[in-house]
């Protein structure tokens, strides 16, 4: 993990990142991705903070 992505227990309960993976059909990082993808976008769109635990998956840190 990149040294300037510092995850903690607290990123990973203010997310609801499992109900996000469960509705991928294909178990795979890749399409994990996907969705962590649409979140930041999301967010982007309504200006609000993105997540740390969305933009770790973005730079590679997880998966």
């Amino acid at each position: 993990m990149p040294p300037d992505i510092i995850l903690t227990k607290t990123d990973f309960e203010q997310t609801n990142w499992q109900e996000l993976i469960d509705i991928v059909e294909t178990k795979e990082c890749f399409f994990y991705k996907k969705v962590f993808d649409r979140k930041i976008e999301e967010a982007t769109e309504q200006e609000s903070e993105v997540p740390e635990i969305f933009m770790a998956r973005q730079r590679h840190a997880i998966c």
